[in-house]
């Protein structure tokens, strides 16, 4: 069951940032998910496109900081109205780069969440927020 959950994580990263996750080792994937089997998975309201655009808005990259690039990864529960809750940063950067990640993630609209059985279900997920140059250059 796992590592159905992996190859999922895998999906939506690849989806949205096309990020290379061979590197990406030390999350702990055993407590991402605890849905069981999920019909569907929650979404970002619109499409992949909508959902750079809305990071690409919102984000502040701080000016000055010791930072390197790379991403935060969030874990996020979508619960059945589709908000997002509990932000819980599983790969950190450094403490600027996480603030703004958590800043983002407060900010976001609400998904269409999963359903499991045609019941709508909170799902946990990972997100990563990319903190790239090349990201972000129009």
């Amino acid at each position: 069951m796992i590592v159905r959950w992996k190859y999922i994580f895998i999906l939506f990263s690849s989806l949205f940032f096309g990020l290379n996750l061979h590197a990406q080792t030390e999350i702990d994937f055993d407590d991402c998910y605890d849905c069981g089997n999920t019909d569907e998975i929650p979404r970002f309201t619109g499409n992949n496109a909508d959902f750079h655009a809305y990071i690409k808005e919102n984000i502040k990259i701080p000016v000055r900081t010791d930072c390197t690039e790379g991403s935060v990864y969030i874990q996020i529960t979508i619960d059945t109205s589709g908000f997002v809750k509990n932000p819980v940063i599983k790969k950190s950067i450094c403490k600027a780069f996480d603030e703004g990640a958590l800043r983002l993630i407060s900010l976001m609209p609400k998904w269409i969440p999963g359903t499991q059985n045609g019941k709508k279900v909170d799902f946990k997920m990972i997100v990563p927020i990319p903190f790239k140059s090349e990201f972000y250059k129009k």
